[in-house]
């Protein structure tokens, strides 16, 4: 299983209105693999991934986009195969608050285009120890308004090695599960702007407030963050904090096929010592 990925750049000054399809060669792509697409824009700052499965384009020599580009927004539309979890853009400005720090206060307002979503609730309880962060739910686990709820992501494979016990089926009962591991789960943002689910096209995010979740969880021993996005976030967003340890993970995401299960397991295996 391999990531393959596809960069493109939307040139409108370069091209007739009959020839604004831009083609992808998916010709040898495995069923195994995952095809990630990169797309910007000549002129503006427009910057999309779209992630596909590759069983969706392993038969096909090519699929391909168009871009309809509205003043305000631009849209892109796909034909021969849809991208994973992708998400419209609206055709008006949504204005947000951005750059929170410290205890959430504003430092920065602006317009943005694009959708803003907004996390899941906390899983948690005072007798949690250990706080492992997402960045932000992907679109299956937001339709489902349930952590993980991607079938192809790791994270409860992984909590399983973690905990030494195999996980529930249920959402509800794999809650309690983490509980009584007490282990919480939540995500660095609270509201951002994301097309699709990878953490690369997240902008314009409004951070969660960590700080007064470790005030209020005194057996806090670690926090482990869920991949290099959310590390860097909390990182950026996060500090001086004292006697919590802090563990960068390797994602638990589909999309990050470059590491091996082995690797990822004696990462993760880092946090039975906090539980």
């Amino acid at each position: 299983m391999a990531t393959i990925i596809r960069n493109r750049t939307i040139h409108p000054s370069t091209r007739l209105e009959k020839s604004k399809s831009y083609k992808i060669d998916t010709e040898n792509i495995g069923d195994g693999d995952v095809l990630r697409i990169n797309i910007n824009h000549e002129s503006n700052p427009l910057k999309r991934s779209y992630l596909f499965d590759g069983k969706d384009v392993c038969n096909r020599k090519s699929i391909s986009f168009r871009v309809n580009d509205y003043g305000t927004h631009i849209d892109i539309s796909w034909s021969g195969a849809n991208p994973q979890d992708s998400i419209s853009q609206p055709k008006t400005e949504v204005p947000i608050r951005t750059r929170f720090t410290g205890p959430l206060i504003p430092i920065a307002n602006k317009m943005i285009h694009g959708v803003q979503i907004k996390g899941l609730p906390s899983i948690e309880d005072p007798e949690c120890q250990l706080l492992i962060l997402g960045t932000m739910p992907g679109v299956e686990s937001l339709k489902q308004q349930a952590y993980y709820g991607n079938h192809r992501n790791l994270f409860w494979k992984l909590t399983a090695i973690v905990t030494g016990e195999t996980t529930p089926e249920s959402y509800e009962e794999k809650k309690k599960y983490l509980l009584r591991h007490r282990i919480a789960l939540w995500d660095i943002c609270q509201v951002c702007v994301r097309p699709g689910s990878l953490d690369s096209s997240i902008s314009d995010e409004v951070p969660n407030d960590i700080n007064a979740f470790i005030t209020r969880h005194p057996h806090l021993k670690a926090i482990g963050c869920n991949g290099k996005e959310s590390a860097r976030m909390f990182k950026k967003y996060i500090v001086g904090i004292e006697n919590v340890k802090f563990i960068s993970l390797p994602s638990s995401s589909p999309a990050n096929a470059g590491i091996p299960w082995e690797k990822k397991v004696e990462e993760w295996s880092r946090l039975k010592e906090y539980i």
